[in-house]
């Protein structure tokens, strides 16, 4: 398991990294929020709580969030443990734009 977790942690560091340094720079977004939607189960989401621990401790630049999502709203991964989305926010704008 933890080979599998460093390597989640890397790989959605570099996305995140990514698209913070596309949206900052090139596009010159400054709104921009991660949000974690975590599987509610009556488990320990142990792979959630440790990557979304790691994300919001290493990655600057962003607003953080957490939700919950209910297994009914999983309708094809029945067992995923988590999600995330970027939103960014535009000024003059009522409304999120997702981008992952």
């Amino acid at each position: 398991m933890a080979g599998i977790l460093n390597l989640k942690k890397t790989v959605y560091s570099a996305i995140l990294n990514f698209y913070k340094k596309y949206l900052k720079e090139e596009l010159h977004l400054d709104n921009l929020i991660v949000r974690f939607k975590a599987l509610n189960t009556d488990e320990d989401n142990r792979l959630f709580t440790t990557a979304s621990n790691f994300i919001e401790s290493n990655i600057k630049g962003f607003k953080y969030q957490r939700t919950d999502a209910k297994q009914s709203e999983q309708q094809y991964y029945k067992r995923l443990q988590f999600k995330i989305f970027l939103l960014v926010i535009i000024e003059n704008m009522k409304s999120a734009t997702e981008v992952l």
